[in-house]
C-alpha cells in the first residue's frame, strides 16, 4: 500500500498536477468548446473546470476505485459541492474521481441525490491532525468509468538487486 503524503503542500501540488492532466484531456474531449480551469484563477473555487454551463470537480486519489467500493460508504466528496449544485439549478455539475485504474464521473442528479449519496463524517488523519468534517459519499453503482488510459500515475516500484 502506498504511503500517503503527510504534508498538505505536497498534496496540493499533487492535486494541481492531476488537474492539469484532466484539463488537457477535457480540452481534447471538447475541441469546439472552451474548457476553463477555474482553480488557476481562484485557488478556492467551488469547482475545478467549466465547459459552458457545465461545472466539474476533480477528486484525485492515490489508490484504486475498488478500495472505496467495499470499505467505505462510497466515494467521498465535500458536501459543499452538492449544496452549490442544488443552489444553482441553471447549471450542470459533474464530480470526476481520478484513481490508479482510471477516471470516473458522477453527474449530479438533483432529483435522485438522496438515493445516490449518503452523508457522514469523513476526512483524513495522516497530516498530523484530524481533518474531519461532514462529507457526501457517492454510492459506487452511480459512478461511470470514462477513461482507463487517463489515470493517476502509480508510484514507481523500487527493488533492490
Amino acid at each position: 500500500m502506498p504511503r500517503f503524503n503527510t504534508d498538505k503542500d505536497t498534496d496540493i501540488y499533487f492535486g494541481t498536477k492531476m488537474e492539469y492532466r484532466v484539463w488537457r484531456w477535457l480540452a481534447k474531449k471538447y475541441p469546439d468548446k472552451k474548457v476553463e480551469w477555474l482553480s488557476t484563477n481562484d485557488k478556492f473555487s467551488t469547482y475545478d473546470f467549466r465547459v459552458g454551463d457545465h461545472f466539474m470537480e476533480l477528486k484525485s486519489r492515490r489508490y484504486e476505485k475498488a478500495r472505496f467500493d467495499k470499505t467505505r460508504n462510497g466515494h467521498m466528496c465535500e458536501i459543499e459541492k452538492f449544496k452549490y449544485a442544488l443552489d444553482h439549478p441553471q447549471y450542470k455539475f459533474t464530480i470526476l474521481l481520478f484513481y490508479y485504474d482510471g477516471l470516473y464521473k458522477y453527474n449530479v442528479n438533483r432529483e435522485l441525490l438522496e438515493e445516490h449519496i449518503t452523508m457522514g463524517d469523513g476526512g483524513r488523519y495522516d497530516r498530523g491532525m484530524a481533518e474531519v468534517k461532514k462529507q457526501a459519499f457517492i454510492k459506487p453503482q452511480y459512478l461511470k468509468k470514462i477513461s482507463t488510459k487517463l489515470h493517476v500515475p502509480r508510484p514507481a516500484d523500487v527493488c533492490l538487486i
